[in-house]
């Protein structure tokens, strides 16, 4: 499938969400992860999402994703250091923030 697709079931997503209807939008972020597994945009979205959820261990999980497939894509280094501060952990926030903002370069993340 495509980051095509994977875009129309984030949309179907946030349209489900903007309902109320958190479990089917659950399900339409996953879809668009499963469509195209190796784009960092759904995993951002699903990951972003499951905060909102208060899923932590699976945001981190789809956060982490994106930032290993995306390198250089900066909202993902940023969202996961918004993660890792929403945890608690800053040392690693900071690390990610960094990334988010020297996006030209490749930083080196351990998580």
């Amino acid at each position: 499938m495509s980051s095509r697709d994977a875009r129309k079931w984030m949309g179907v997503a946030v349209a489900l969400e903007k309902r109320g209807l958190a479990m089917k939008a659950g399900y339409a972020y996953a879809a668009a992860v499963r469509v195209s597994p190796d784009d960092p945009e759904p995993h951002i979205a699903l990951g972003r999402f499951c905060q909102r959820m208060r899923l932590p261990v699976q945001a981190g999980a789809h956060l982490r994703r994106a930032v290993r497939l995306s390198g250089r894509f900066s909202s993902a280094s940023r969202f996961l250091g918004e993660y890792f501060e929403s945890q608690g952990t800053i040392k690693q926030a900071l690390k990610l923030f960094s990334a988010a903002n020297f996006a030209g370069s490749e930083p080196t993340l351990e998580f």
